[in-house]
């Protein structure tokens, strides 16, 4: 790879891989004034003292199993620095794998991936699927003490349609009641299909409405319900969080703290893994980084290693930006999305760990296979679709090519891959392109403001619903995202979140990944899998699907 193409800000390395509280940490990353984040000491609450819970005994029908041990911290890498901490305002992986333990949602998914209680412990559905009424736990605490009430609910709800990248999914409501402390009703102006498995989505979680009054906002401050609370937070060094003793659930968690290491490098992530050091690799936040050649490594040198195969559902590929030229032009967009060999993709990108897909519909929602193979695009031999994307380019007045550039993320190694890799896809057809690695509050500021040719993306179809995909393809639906909109394809997003059976839903999907191919918000070269791997003293954990769910961390318990 030639250096000259790649332009990169200073890389700050964990030289102190895991140090405990070092005297003078690694220099922070550049984050915007109004971003960044100070060192964060939690607040001093008084707490009763709580008597240590007695591990749940099996059943006596059961096979014999290991018990839960209590005590002991779990250490995992963290490739950055989140922008700031504000979970309502804030999208990435990057913040929501380090505060995830610390927060509740009103619903969640389980490891089968199935809709199950959390800060609501059930719900009611209305027959013309408009109105829902949760029915909130009792006796949950904030991490301050104060009781967590359905008026917190309501205002989280409120400040999420506002301030969210999935707003337009929380947002169709009517009104919100609280016809009491532990009740929450939700009334739709229409029918969201998707509106329960939004609210189970991992980013879709509960403040107190008394803390973010009084702070204004929750850039600095990270106070929850959940298993742990945040002990202390140094840039660039350390994100340390500790058991919460007055959980609602009574006998988790098991773990007495989560330490997550601030380490840029990911040779120095890896080899901190491979130490000892860290218990737990390839989990959020550096998903999708532990390919086969490492599984290889740790297979040879530690054996002993848990390796799963693990489904981030991570579509990666780039967002050309619509308001400029010459992205503006579609036949340009539509040429680079024809001329991209997506199989080479998944070998050269992922070391052949994926699949193929349009823009993050994923599973049951993507086009079936049969027929995605036969879209200009998919198609094989390429011949035809590069011949094609040569003469789009000549129709829009580029028959030479230009050059242009793409802006990927430092912290995730992936952008750079594929980056490189649609550089040399787009060579084919004239198109000369330079590539930006930059940090990744630089990155967000640069999505935000459309301060782009190309926008290397990984994003997430977590939950498996089409309602959650809206961001990468239209402007209108993912606020700062994709960067513009086209009215058939809000036509069919609305029309697939009102349909009232999944046939109708999925044929308007399927419809809708037929526009996404002609338009082409989004160039999704492939989805990726990776692998998690995990020292064998780590018990109870599970590699389920997604970045997002399952971060709370609450079940996992380490042996001696």
């Amino acid at each position: 790879m030639s250096e000259k193409s790649i332009v990169r800000p200073l890389a700050v390395l964990g030289l102190l891989l895991l140090s405990c509280a070092p005297a003078a940490g690694p220099t922070p990353p550049t984050i915007p004034a109004q971003a960044k984040v100070p060192t964060v000491r939690a607040k001093t609450v008084a707490e009763t003292p709580v008597s240590k819970p007695a591990p749940p005994s099996p059943s006596p029908k059961a096979a014999p199993m290991e018990s839960g041990r209590y005590g002991g911290v779990l250490s995992l890498p963290a490739a950055g620095d989140p922008p700031n901490l504000d979970i309502h305002r804030n999208n990435g992986v990057a913040l929501f794998a380090l505060v995830g333990p610390v927060y509740n949602g009103l619903v969640q998914y389980d490891q089968s991936n199935n809709l199950v209680p959390d800060l609501a412990e059930r719900w009611e559905v209305s027959s013309d699927g408009r109105v829902y009424t949760f029915f909130l736990r009792q006796g949950v605490k904030w991490h301050d003490g104060k009781p967590f009430s359905s008026a917190d609910a309501s205002y989280n709800l409120e400040r999420l349609r506002q301030y969210s990248g999935l707003a337009e999914f929380i947002g169709p409501m009517e009104n919100m009641e609280t016809p009491d402390d532990r009740t929450l009703k939700v009334t739709l102006r229409f029918r969201q299909s998707g509106y329960l498995p939004v609210l189970g989505h991992g980013r879709v979680l509960m403040a107190p409405m008394h803390v973010i009054e009084a702070e204004k906002d929750l850039r600095r401050v990270a106070i929850g319900s959940g298993p742990f609370r945040l002990q202390e937070y140094a840039v660039g060094t350390s994100f340390k969080l500790q058991k919460n003793k007055e959980y609602f659930l009574k006998q988790r968690p098991y773990l007495d703290g989560i330490n997550f290491y601030i380490i840029r490098d990911v040779s120095t992530r890896f080899a901190g893994f491979r130490t000892g050091r860290l218990q737990i690799y390839g989990h959020p936040p550096t998903n999708g980084e532990l390919m086969t050649r490492h599984k290889d490594i740790l297979g040879r040198e530690s054996p002993q290693t848990v390796v799963r195969l693990y489904e981030p559902m991570q579509a990666y590929g780039p967002m050309p930006n619509w308001t400029r030229a010459p992205w503006s032009d579609v036949r340009v967009r539509r040429a680079a999305f024809l001329v991209v060999d997506r199989e080479k993709g998944i070998e050269v990108v992922s070391e052949g760990l994926g699949s193929l897909g349009i823009s993050a519909f994923y599973g049951e929602w993507g086009l079936p296979k049969e027929e995605l193979m036969k879209l200009p695009g998919f198609r094989k031999p390429k011949d035809e679709d590069i011949a094609e994307a040569r003469r789009l380019l000549a129709e829009a007045g580029y028959p030479q090519g230009f050059k242009s550039t793409v802006v990927g993320r430092a912290d995730v190694p992936l952008h750079e891959k594929a980056s490189t890799f649609m550089r040399d896809q787009l060579s084919g057809i004239g198109i000369d392109l330079t590539i930006r690695i930059i940090d990744y509050g630089l990155w967000t500021q640069a999505r935000a403001r459309q301060d782009y040719d190309l926008l290397m993306l990984n994003t997430y179809a977590d939950p498996v619903h089409p309602d959650g995909i809206g961001r990468v393809v239209s402007r209108k639906l993912g606020g700062t995202w994709a960067s513009g909109d086209d009215d058939e394809i809000l036509e069919l997003f609305a029309k697939q979140g009102r349909a009232s059976s999944v046939e109708e839903q999925k044929k308007a999907v399927f419809d809708l990944q037929r526009r996404v191919a002609e338009v082409v918000p989004h160039i999704m070269i492939a989805w990726q899998d990776a692998y998690i791997a995990f020292s064998p003293q780590v018990k109870n954990y599970t590699a389920v699907r997604g970045m997002f769910a399952h971060t709370k961390l609450e079940d996992i318990w380490l042996a001696n």
